[in-house]
């Protein structure tokens, strides 16, 4: 380390004049710092089995100039952070289309605007414990409101679940809190100028600056959907790789440009920008082309960040500092948590979609700059705000590493006392005689054995409420579980669907599992056995009879269900064959410590496809090629049963 903080620190002497023949090149010095920070950073937070982005911070720390060492110049680098930023806004954009948005929409429209309320309001009473006035508290209610969704992005992709539920009410309520920017950088000052009663003039420049959100939102929507799908076409015809990339930085930094010479901020322009790209068929070619810049770039963002760190400022206001983290972590996920449940989402995505809200980031600190420029704020205030981005950035990757498991664990719990607490009123409702039959024998935790065996009536309470097109009661008529040695698929999604039905045509017995009411009552409506529930609880798994089944297929593509299922699955039946879906190859050793025999990844399988296909072409065919096929498998996979 000493050697590397030598050979910074000639880089920066040479930055700044001290060296030889260097002059003219600080900008690209400056980069290479950033790099090498985030590099290094990197390197010794996975070594700690830390997220990277907790590494690039404490780089970015080591070149401020709040630290002892090589300094880097923190606007330079911020301004090439400012491309990171509408790079990963573009590329987040582009993934998450205006069908998605829509999916979610009751949780990121209601829960994202009452959650930016609700924290300003308990920012209020924190302001004022620290010593600010009124005006500066409200500042600070609003900062603490607004989450990084740069810091969600990463999370979730490095976890593979930005498509999964908690991944899409978080960034849809990011994108909420994104747009609230634009009312908060135009009410606030306007409340902290010298004519703050005037209630009329301030009346007049919110709806000024709403108004041009809706214009800018409406241009963008036009152009987007009938120029640019023209424009990428045009220019993919072409053939040419290098205009095709040139013009989607055009595009996402061009637009993040536009709005933020309009008075809008520049991610949210980038955000944009990329929702309206997702809805063109080039959707998928602009995100391959894009990610390797938008992961280099993003980097140096929060590199800029941890160089504003003073950590000398940070240990002298640390009680002021603490307050605020608390509130953070504690209070803003209990506020985004409890109202994704009041919009009844299920209790394990509230809760880790409350946690990936707890931080603030990028959109704070335009707050906490905005303030500042109109002396409202204090540097001090500033400094709170920026150490407090800093904590609870680097610790809420780490508690979504740890807490999401007891959130399981916790949901589980609940679900057993609310399914017994069921099956009790639903037995008290039967006459005494079949009441005594259907509990004889019986104590808290048993199974209840009820038309066959292992049928248990809880699981019944538990599917009370659900759609009647789903004729789960078809069951009934059968007096004894039919089947052994059957499939379990879990999922009945394309793969799901496309596994039942080969495994039918040869006449094995299939048993799906599926919690969306629309796809169970096109699975029943096939003639197949659904059961419609969660299939990472013990007692969904064990009403499909897992523990009798030889086969468990786990196809769903979110990490952490696949894990859940997959070990559920393994307890209750030790020789089961499970297969499960992993879309990043990190993922294989964690899904095989959970049980896992055999593990599909989408993107290996279409390459092997690949290699036989063209291998055929030039005459390799049978045992060499499927050796040749086996082998590579191996090496992606390990030894697969």
């Amino acid at each position: 380390m000493d050697s590397l903080s030598g050979i910074l620190g000639f880089v920066v002497g040479a930055s700044s004049g001290e060296g030889a023949g260097l002059e003219g090149y600080e900008l690209l010095i400056d980069l290479t710092m950033a790099v090498v920070a985030a590099f290094l950073g990197g390197i010794v937070a996975s070594k700690l089995k830390l997220p990277v982005m907790t590494g690039y911070l404490l780089g970015g720390i080591f070149i401020g100039p709040f630290t002892p060492g090589p300094h880097s110049d923190v606007h330079r680098v911020q301004t090439l952070a400012e491309l990171g930023v509408a790079l990963l806004m573009f590329a987040l954009g582009t993934q998450f289309s205006l069908h998605e948005l829509k999916e979610v929409g009751k949780g990121a429209a209601g829960g994202g605007i009452l959650q930016v309320l609700f924290t300003i309001l308990l920012g209020i009473p924190v302001g004022l414990i620290l010593g600010m006035s009124f005006t500066q508290a409200l500042y600070l209610g609003g900062m603490l409101a607004i989450s990084s969704s740069i810091v969600i992005l990463k999370l979730l992709l490095s976890r593979s679940e930005v498509e999964a539920l908690q991944g899409r009410l978080a960034l849809g309520i990011g994108v909420v809190q994104d747009i609230s920017v634009v009312v908060l950088v135009v009410v606030l000052p306007a409340l902290a100028a010298p004519n703050q009663g005037d209630f009329g003039s301030l009346g007049v420049t919110v709806g000024l600056a709403l108004l041009k959100a809706v214009v800018f939102l409406g241009v963008t929507y036009v152009v987007g959907t009938r120029v640019i799908p023209w424009i990428l076409y045009r220019i993919i015809s072409l053939g040419l790789r290098e205009m095709f990339l040139l013009t989607i930085l055009i595009i996402a930094v061009g637009t993040a440009l536009l709005a933020q010479l309009i008075g809008l901020s520049f991610a949210l322009g980038a955000f944009l920008a990329g929702m309206i790209v997702s809805e063109s068929e080039a959707a998928d070619d602009v995100l391959n082309e894009i990610i390797p810049l938008r992961d280099v770039f993003a980097s140096l963002f929060f590199v800029s960040i941890g160089m504003l760190i003073n950590p000398g400022l940070l240990w002298d206001n640390i009680w002021g500092v603490l307050l605020v983290v608390v509130v953070i972590l504690v209070g803003k996920f209990g506020i985004v948590a409890g109202l994704l449940l009041l919009f009844k989402y299920p209790l394990k995505a509230s809760l880790r979609a409350g946690l990936l809200l707890s931080q603030i980031g990028e959109f704070s600190f335009v707050l906490a700059r905005t303030g500042v420029d109109q002396g409202a704020l204090t540097t001090q205030i500033e400094a709170l705000v920026l150490s407090g981005a800093l904590i609870t950035i680097i610790l809420t990757p780490v508690l979504y590493q740890f807490l999401p498991p007891l959130f399981d664990r916790l949901d589980e719990r609940l679900e057993n006392r609310r399914v017994r607490l069921k099956a009790a009123r639903a037995a008290a409702e039967l006459p005494a005689g079949e009441a005594a039959e259907a509990t004889a024998g019986t104590a808290e935790g048993d199974t209840v054995i009820y038309d066959w065996e292992g049928r248990d009536p809880r699981l019944d309470a538990m599917m009370q409420n659900l759609s009647k097109e789903v004729q789960r009661d078809h069951r009934s008529s059968i007096e004894r579980w039919p089947y052994k040695k059957h499939v379990v698929i879990c999922g009945y999604g394309r793969v799901g669907r496309e596994l039942a039905e080969a495994v039918r045509r040869r006449n094995f017995e299939v048993v799906i599992i599926e919690h969306d009411l629309r796809r169970a009552a096109e699975a029943t409506a096939r003639g197949m056995l659904v059961f419609t529930g969660d299939a990472t609880r013990e007692i969904v798994l064990k009403q499909a009879r897992v523990d009798q089944a030889k086969v468990l297929a786990v196809t769903t593509p979110d990490l952490p269900t696949a894990e859940a299922i997959t070990r559920e699955g393994r307890l209750l039946n030790k020789d089961l064959e499970i297969i499960t879906r992993s879309s990043d190859l990190r993922a294989i050793r964690a899904l095989r410590q959970a049980g896992a025999v055999n593990i599909v990844q989408p993107e290996i399988e279409a390459g092997l496809e690949f290699i036989r296909r063209t291998l055929r072409s030039y005459g390799v065919s049978g045992v060499e090629l499927q050796s040749l096929i086996n082998g590579r498998r191996e090496k992606h996979y390990g030894r697969q049963k």
